[in-house]
Protein backbone atom coordinates (compact mmCIF):
# COMPACT_ATOMS: atom_id res chain seq x y z
CA UNK A 1 0.00 0.00 0.00
CA UNK A 2 3.29 2.34 0.99
CA UNK A 3 4.80 1.49 -2.38
CA UNK A 4 1.97 2.62 -4.92
CA UNK A 5 1.54 5.91 -2.35
CA UNK A 6 4.97 6.74 -2.68
CA UNK A 7 4.36 5.91 -6.59
CA UNK A 8 1.53 7.78 -6.97
CA UNK A 9 3.42 10.33 -4.88
CA UNK A 10 6.16 11.17 -7.31
CA UNK A 11 4.33 10.83 -9.88
CA UNK A 12 2.19 13.97 -9.03
CA UNK A 13 5.22 15.92 -8.29
CA UNK A 14 6.70 14.90 -11.27
CA UNK A 15 3.70 16.25 -13.30
CA UNK A 16 3.57 19.74 -11.01
CA UNK A 17 7.27 20.57 -11.99
CA UNK A 18 6.51 20.02 -15.78
CA UNK A 19 3.28 21.78 -15.33
CA UNK A 20 4.95 24.69 -13.39
CA UNK A 21 8.18 24.86 -16.36
CA UNK A 22 5.66 24.52 -19.43
CA UNK A 23 3.64 27.31 -18.02
CA UNK A 24 6.61 29.50 -17.18
CA UNK A 25 7.80 28.26 -20.81
CA UNK A 26 4.76 29.67 -22.52
CA UNK A 27 5.05 32.97 -20.30
CA UNK A 28 8.47 33.37 -21.22
CA UNK A 29 7.67 33.06 -25.22
CA UNK A 30 4.47 35.40 -25.01
CA UNK A 31 6.66 38.15 -23.40
CA UNK A 32 9.02 37.72 -26.22
CA UNK A 33 6.43 38.22 -28.42
CA UNK A 34 4.74 40.70 -26.64
CA UNK A 35 7.82 42.41 -27.17
CA UNK A 36 8.95 41.50 -30.52
CA UNK A 37 5.41 43.11 -32.04
CA UNK A 38 5.34 46.22 -30.06
CA UNK A 39 6.89 49.77 -30.67
CA UNK A 40 8.58 51.16 -33.63
CA UNK A 41 11.06 48.61 -33.80
CA UNK A 42 8.39 45.55 -34.23
CA UNK A 43 9.65 43.32 -36.81
CA UNK A 44 7.01 40.07 -38.31
CA UNK A 45 7.82 37.25 -40.41
CA UNK A 46 5.63 37.24 -43.03
CA UNK A 47 5.93 33.98 -44.19
CA UNK A 48 4.11 34.18 -48.26
CA UNK A 49 4.82 37.22 -50.76
CA UNK A 50 3.89 38.03 -54.07
CA UNK A 51 5.75 41.06 -56.84
CA UNK A 52 4.88 41.97 -60.40
CA UNK A 53 7.75 43.64 -62.12
CA UNK A 54 9.07 45.50 -65.59
CA UNK A 55 12.48 44.28 -66.44
CA UNK A 56 14.62 46.56 -68.72
CA UNK A 57 17.38 44.56 -70.07
CA UNK A 58 21.03 44.98 -72.37
CA UNK A 59 18.76 43.33 -74.96
CA UNK A 60 15.13 44.53 -74.50
CA UNK A 61 12.53 44.61 -72.10
CA UNK A 62 9.50 43.04 -70.53
CA UNK A 63 7.43 41.78 -67.86
CA UNK A 64 7.81 39.30 -64.32
CA UNK A 65 5.59 37.83 -62.09
CA UNK A 66 7.37 35.74 -59.04
CA UNK A 67 5.49 34.07 -55.60
CA UNK A 68 7.59 33.18 -52.86
CA UNK A 69 7.53 31.54 -49.08
CA UNK A 70 9.75 31.86 -46.22
CA UNK A 71 11.80 28.84 -45.58
CA UNK A 72 13.78 30.39 -42.59
CA UNK A 73 13.63 33.81 -41.66
CA UNK A 74 16.85 34.77 -43.95
CA UNK A 75 16.02 32.42 -46.80
CA UNK A 76 12.90 31.95 -49.11
CA UNK A 77 12.30 30.10 -52.32
CA UNK A 78 10.46 31.59 -55.11
CA UNK A 79 8.81 30.86 -58.54
CA UNK A 80 8.67 33.09 -61.12
CA UNK A 81 7.27 33.38 -64.46
CA UNK A 82 8.19 36.05 -67.15
CA UNK A 83 8.54 37.23 -71.07
CA UNK A 84 10.84 39.76 -72.51
CA UNK A 85 11.93 40.30 -75.75
CA UNK A 86 15.29 39.85 -77.38
CA UNK A 87 17.15 41.79 -79.95
CA UNK A 88 20.15 40.88 -81.10
CA UNK A 89 23.37 43.83 -80.69
CA UNK A 90 24.14 44.37 -83.88
CA UNK A 91 20.51 45.43 -85.05
CA UNK A 92 20.91 49.24 -86.20
CA UNK A 93 17.92 50.55 -88.33
CA UNK A 94 18.45 51.74 -91.52
CA UNK A 95 16.20 54.84 -93.23
CA UNK A 96 14.81 53.89 -96.58
CA UNK A 97 12.94 56.59 -98.96
CA UNK A 98 9.74 54.52 -100.13
CA UNK A 99 6.65 55.15 -102.15
CA UNK A 100 5.80 58.01 -99.45
CA UNK A 101 7.20 59.52 -96.38
CA UNK A 102 10.89 57.91 -95.01
CA UNK A 103 10.48 54.24 -93.26
CA UNK A 104 13.06 52.95 -91.49
CA UNK A 105 13.80 48.68 -90.41
CA UNK A 106 16.42 46.88 -89.17
CA UNK A 107 18.33 45.75 -92.31
CA UNK A 108 19.01 42.24 -92.14
CA UNK A 109 16.46 41.21 -89.20
CA UNK A 110 14.84 37.54 -89.90
CA UNK A 111 12.96 36.94 -86.61
CA UNK A 112 11.53 39.16 -84.16
CA UNK A 113 12.47 37.25 -80.71
CA UNK A 114 10.62 36.76 -77.32
CA UNK A 115 11.48 34.83 -74.66
CA UNK A 116 9.01 33.04 -71.78
CA UNK A 117 10.54 32.33 -68.54
CA UNK A 118 9.58 29.41 -65.84
CA UNK A 119 11.68 28.50 -62.83
CA UNK A 120 12.24 28.36 -59.48
CA UNK A 121 15.37 30.34 -57.02
CA UNK A 122 16.30 30.94 -53.79
CA UNK A 123 16.77 34.21 -51.93
CA UNK A 124 18.99 34.58 -49.23
CA UNK A 125 19.49 38.26 -46.95
CA UNK A 126 22.68 39.97 -47.36
CA UNK A 127 21.86 42.79 -44.30
CA UNK A 128 18.73 42.50 -43.04
CA UNK A 129 16.47 45.93 -42.09
CA UNK A 130 17.50 47.64 -38.82
CA UNK A 131 14.46 49.63 -39.22
CA UNK A 132 11.66 50.66 -41.38
CA UNK A 133 14.06 53.61 -43.16
CA UNK A 134 16.43 51.21 -44.09
CA UNK A 135 17.14 49.14 -46.98
CA UNK A 136 17.38 45.01 -47.02
CA UNK A 137 19.73 43.61 -49.08
CA UNK A 138 19.48 39.89 -50.61
CA UNK A 139 21.13 38.06 -53.27
CA UNK A 140 19.24 35.61 -55.49
CA UNK A 141 19.81 32.17 -57.77
CA UNK A 142 17.56 31.22 -60.11
CA UNK A 143 17.00 28.09 -62.77
CA UNK A 144 14.29 26.66 -65.51
CA UNK A 145 12.79 26.12 -68.24
CA UNK A 146 12.23 28.54 -71.10
CA UNK A 147 10.83 28.86 -74.66
CA UNK A 148 11.87 31.17 -77.42
CA UNK A 149 9.39 32.62 -79.96
CA UNK A 150 10.62 33.42 -83.20
CA UNK A 151 7.91 35.42 -85.55
CA UNK A 152 9.75 35.90 -88.78
CA UNK A 153 10.14 39.44 -90.12
CA UNK A 154 7.50 40.46 -93.22
CA UNK A 155 8.74 43.46 -95.34
CA UNK A 156 7.06 45.79 -97.98
CA UNK A 157 8.43 44.24 -101.46
CA UNK A 158 8.26 46.79 -104.49
CA UNK A 159 8.36 45.37 -108.32
CA UNK A 160 7.84 46.98 -111.74
CA UNK A 161 4.55 46.95 -112.61
CA UNK A 162 4.26 47.09 -116.62
CA UNK A 163 0.42 46.17 -116.93
CA UNK A 164 -0.84 49.08 -114.82
CA UNK A 165 -0.31 53.31 -115.30
CA UNK A 166 1.10 52.68 -111.60
CA UNK A 167 5.05 52.87 -111.58
CA UNK A 168 5.32 49.95 -109.11
CA UNK A 169 3.42 47.66 -107.07
CA UNK A 170 4.08 46.50 -103.47
CA UNK A 171 3.69 43.19 -101.91
CA UNK A 172 4.31 41.61 -97.98
CA UNK A 173 6.58 39.10 -97.98
CA UNK A 174 8.86 37.20 -95.96
CA UNK A 175 12.40 38.48 -95.84
CA UNK A 176 14.79 36.55 -98.03
CA UNK A 177 18.26 37.65 -97.44
CA UNK A 178 19.18 36.28 -100.82
CA UNK A 179 16.27 38.10 -103.23
CA UNK A 180 15.24 41.16 -100.79
CA UNK A 181 17.84 44.51 -100.48
CA UNK A 182 17.61 47.66 -99.75
CA UNK A 183 16.49 48.76 -103.27
CA UNK A 184 13.67 46.60 -103.45
CA UNK A 185 12.47 47.00 -99.81
CA UNK A 186 10.37 49.98 -98.85
CA UNK A 187 9.35 49.41 -95.22
CA UNK A 188 7.71 47.08 -92.67
CA UNK A 189 4.73 45.06 -92.89
CA UNK A 190 2.27 44.95 -90.26
CA UNK A 191 3.64 44.11 -86.94
CA UNK A 192 0.74 41.15 -86.92
CA UNK A 193 2.02 39.68 -90.16
CA UNK A 194 3.90 36.86 -89.00
CA UNK A 195 2.39 35.32 -86.25
CA UNK A 196 0.56 32.42 -87.45
CA UNK A 197 4.56 31.03 -88.95
CA UNK A 198 6.00 31.35 -85.35
CA UNK A 199 8.43 28.87 -84.27
CA UNK A 200 9.24 27.66 -80.79
CA UNK A 201 12.99 26.75 -79.30
CA UNK A 202 13.40 25.68 -76.24
CA UNK A 203 15.81 25.86 -73.68
CA UNK A 204 16.90 26.55 -70.13
CA UNK A 205 18.15 29.68 -68.01
CA UNK A 206 20.30 31.00 -65.21
CA UNK A 207 19.63 34.41 -63.36
CA UNK A 208 22.00 35.52 -61.16
CA UNK A 209 20.41 39.10 -58.92
CA UNK A 210 20.75 41.38 -56.19
CA UNK A 211 17.65 43.02 -55.01
CA UNK A 212 17.18 45.96 -52.51
CA UNK A 213 14.18 46.21 -50.81
CA UNK A 214 13.14 49.69 -49.28
CA UNK A 215 9.82 51.18 -48.01
CA UNK A 216 8.12 52.27 -44.91
CA UNK A 217 5.55 49.71 -44.66
CA UNK A 218 6.00 45.82 -43.72
CA UNK A 219 3.70 44.43 -45.67
CA UNK A 220 4.32 46.24 -48.92
CA UNK A 221 7.36 45.74 -51.29
CA UNK A 222 9.10 47.96 -53.47
CA UNK A 223 11.96 46.45 -54.29
CA UNK A 224 15.10 47.32 -57.63
CA UNK A 225 16.61 44.24 -58.59
CA UNK A 226 19.90 44.29 -60.63
CA UNK A 227 21.50 41.02 -62.21
CA UNK A 228 22.68 38.85 -65.59
CA UNK A 229 20.70 36.21 -67.26
CA UNK A 230 22.17 33.16 -69.43
CA UNK A 231 19.48 31.76 -71.88
CA UNK A 232 20.94 28.63 -73.27
CA UNK A 233 19.07 26.93 -76.71
CA UNK A 234 20.29 23.89 -77.93
CA UNK A 235 18.77 25.11 -81.46
CA UNK A 236 20.24 28.32 -82.10
CA UNK A 237 17.46 31.53 -82.00
CA UNK A 238 18.34 32.98 -85.74
CA UNK A 239 17.71 37.03 -85.18
CA UNK A 240 20.14 38.43 -88.27
CA UNK A 241 20.93 37.05 -90.85
CA UNK A 242 24.74 38.55 -91.58
CA UNK A 243 25.71 37.49 -87.93
CA UNK A 244 26.90 34.47 -86.54
CA UNK A 245 24.36 32.59 -84.20
CA UNK A 246 24.96 31.49 -81.26
CA UNK A 247 23.10 29.36 -78.76
CA UNK A 248 23.50 31.44 -75.59
CA UNK A 249 22.27 34.82 -74.84
CA UNK A 250 23.98 37.01 -71.83
CA UNK A 251 21.68 39.92 -70.52
CA UNK A 252 22.44 42.39 -67.91
CA UNK A 253 18.81 43.27 -66.47
CA UNK A 254 17.43 46.02 -63.90
CA UNK A 255 13.89 44.63 -62.81
CA UNK A 256 11.40 46.58 -60.49
CA UNK A 257 9.35 45.22 -58.75
CA UNK A 258 6.32 46.06 -56.24
CA UNK A 259 4.23 43.77 -54.02
CA UNK A 260 2.78 42.82 -50.94
CA UNK A 261 3.40 40.20 -47.26
CA UNK A 262 1.10 37.82 -46.18
CA UNK A 263 1.26 35.65 -43.03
Amino acid sequence: MYKYINTLSIYLALQIFVGTLAFSQINQTAAEIAKATSGDNAKLLYRHDKTTGIIFHSNGWGINHRRGKHLTGSKKKQFEFEYVSMRNPKETKTGIVGSGKPKSIVFGKINSVGIFRTGIGVQKIIYGKENKNSVEVRYSLYGGGSLSFLKPIYLEISYPNASSTDNEIILLEKYDPAKHTNLNIVGKAPWGRGFSEVNIHPGVYGKFGLSFEFGSYDDVLRILETGVVVDYYPKPVEIMAFNPTSPYFFSFYINMLVGRKWF
